[in-house]
């Protein structure tokens, strides 16, 4: 779910009339960077990509707006480039990393204090039609201190990732992969990766005992994962920046 081919993107850059630069890193998503020169284009830079099942396409990055409408950090396409413009989640800062869950709802990872009017620090959950799904609150960074936001009586967990968002990939469990500059989730020590349950709570079997942190993550098809970062260990065995880990979070040394 979420991959977007070469003639898909093809389609969309003919119909806006734009660049496009990617830089694939699998599961629908991938780090590249989108130049419009259509009249909906983005005032700023597109981070990632992730396509819907109905064939509509998420972007997020640095962006504050669509042509002239307000859009900020995320936003999303009509299948012929377009804006959808009964989508609007209402993000404050600039969106990382999208993933859609087989559900429909929609996971976003970044660099925002707020979602929907809503305090939502670094990773939300919307519905398919951008509404904030108040029952997902991870807490995770503020810019400036560290803190755990008022609750208002609708959240039902609290995971409080400390640190920022690099990259999000779901598995075929529905279990959400994390990765970014972290280096606790749950008041656990995870350091550039972790893994939720689907109900966002923190999976404590997984840990790969990271150094740094992580900007890219890809799951393959037997359920293994590929990470890219700036970490040189894993479970304290040497692993220079990219590394395969096993489904329980062990390195696969043969990689």
């Amino acid at each position: 779910m979420g991959d977007i081919h070469g003639d898909r993107i093809a389609d969309i850059a003919s119909a806006n009339q734009c660049s496009v630069h990617l830089h694939f890193s699998g599961n629908g998503l991938f780090n590249h960077q989108i130049w419009y020169s259509s009249p909906d284009r983005p005032d700023k830079e597109v981070l990632t990509v992730s396509l819907q099942p109905d064939g509509k396409i998420l972007i997020g990055g640095f962006f504050t707006s669509i042509g002239e409408r307000p859009r900020v950090g995320i936003a999303r396409l009509n299948s012929d480039g377009s804006l959808d413009t009964a989508f609007d989640a209402g993000a404050n800062g600039n969106v990382n990393a999208i993933a859609v869950q087989r559900d429909g709802r929609i996971l976003l990872g970044g660099y925002f204090t707020s979602v929907g009017g809503q305090s939502r620090i670094g990773i939300a959950r919307i519905n398919g039609y951008g509404a904030l799904d108040a029952s997902f609150n991870p807490n995770p960074f503020t810019p400036n201190h560290w803190r755990d936001p008022a609750t208002n009586g609708l959240d039902t967990f609290d995971p409080k990732v400390r640190g920022v968002l690099n990259s999000i990939a779901l598995q075929s469990d529905g279990k959400i992969l994390m990765g970014g500059a972290f280096d606790s989730v749950a008041d656990q020590r995870r350091v550039g990766i972790a893994r939720l349950n689907e109900d966002g709570s923190l999976d404590n079997d997984f840990d790969p005992g990271l150094n740094s942190r992580v900007n890219s993550i890809i799951v393959l098809p037997d359920g293994r994962i590929v990470i890219g970062g700036d970490f040189t260990l894993a479970g304290g065995r040497p692993c220079f920046r990219i590394a395969l880990l096993n489904q329980d979070g062990s390195l696969d040394a043969e990689y």
